[in-house]
């Protein structure tokens, strides 16, 4: 049935695209590597030229700049569970939940031992330019939004946005990537031009409500009544079927990652159409919730499912794929 549809769905973005067919004449040079370790993965960081990787046993997995596991990391940072872990500034942190209440957080020290810390350790945006820091909330099929808050004013911005896994700025404008893998899945693609033509909230309890527009719209106004809360936005691509995990900037032209949930595969972003640009593996790299970062012009994106584990690098033209191989568990399939 996923395959009857994406066969629809594909002829029909095709058939919308055909007048002005853009040019797919970039190559992308795609590496795989496979780690066997009996786990999955759950975030992944890069910190000092290494990939630290968080998995569902509580424990590290460190990659050198090879994608081989370093030993001597993973050995000496593993001596305690830890249930999340992020970058403060150049510091790698890590820490745990007690009674689901507090957290007992960690920082790295140069000889690879965890160090505790009081200290409130602040989180990188979403994204950030020089004039907005942009943070995003997901309530899955219940909706979503995306806060711009301009830096010098402190005024924030909002529009409706379900569910963020990315945003890519070109020539000024941002692309916001919306996708969500509820039923057969959607993607959404919005550029905003000027964050400041969209809606701003005033009141403090609705720059922090995930689904704020919810307050204001009764049964009666239907999704008309959304659209006044959509100003400043153009929604380039509306779609179900396909799930995009990842969109990044090549040749100043947006792209993406999207799967059928049987294979993965680069498309392309022209005008108002996706266009399907090349397959680059034979199984879905996915996750329900996909997780990007951003270190310059490099993207990673970690991916949990059913049939695979591993994360993304993104890096110009080479799509490197990093693969946990759960022997254990495809023995007992």
């Amino acid at each position: 049935m996923r395959d009857f549809i994406f066969i629809i769905l594909t002829m029909i973005i095709w058939s919308c695209g055909q007048k002005n067919k853009p040019d797919l004449t970039e190559k992308f040079v795609v590496k795989t590597y496979s780690i066997t370790i009996d786990t999955t993965v759950r975030s992944t960081l890069f910190y000092k030229d290494h990939y630290y990787c968080l998995t569902e046993k509580m424990q590290f997995v460190c990659l050198n700049n090879k994608f081989q596991v370093d030993s001597s990391i993973t050995n000496s940072i593993n001596q305690m569970p830890f249930y999340f872990s992020y970058l403060s500034g150049d510091t790698l942190m890590a820490g745990n939940y007690i009674n689901n209440k507090t957290t007992e957080t960690y920082y790295l020290d140069q000889n690879h031992k965890w160090q505790p810390t009081t200290k409130m350790q602040s989180y990188k945006p979403f994204f950030e330019d020089e004039r907005f820091i942009v943070r995003t909330c997901c309530m899955g099929e219940f909706g979503g939004a995306i806060f711009f808050t301009e830096k010098q004013s402190k005024r924030v911005y909002s529009c409706p946005s379900t569910c963020v896994v990315n945003i890519n700025k070109i020539n000024g404008s941002y692309f916001v990537t919306n996708s969500l893998a509820h039923m057969s899945s959607s993607t959404e693609i919005l550029r905003i031009d000027d964050p400041t033509k969209l809606y701003e909230l005033k009141a403090d309890n609705l720059k922090n409500g995930c689904n704020w527009y919810m307050r204001f719209v009764t049964s009666k106004d239907g999704y008309a009544g959304m659209r006044k809360f959509e100003i400043g936005t153009q929604k380039i691509l509306d779609t179900i079927g396909v799930l995009t995990m990842t969109s990044f900037i090549y040749n100043k032209q947006l792209y993406h990652i999207n799967t059928d949930f049987e294979k993965t595969f680069i498309s392309k972003n022209q005008g108002d159409s996706l266009y399907f640009v090349d397959s680059i593996f034979n199984k879905p790299l996915w996750s329900y919730n996909p997780e990007n970062r951003k270190y310059g012009t490099m993207t990673l994106y970690s991916f949990n499912n059913r049939k695979t584990s591993g994360f993304l690098k993104i890096s110009n033209d080479t799509i490197s794929i990093i693969t946990f191989s759960n022997v254990r568990k495809n023995n007992n399939r």
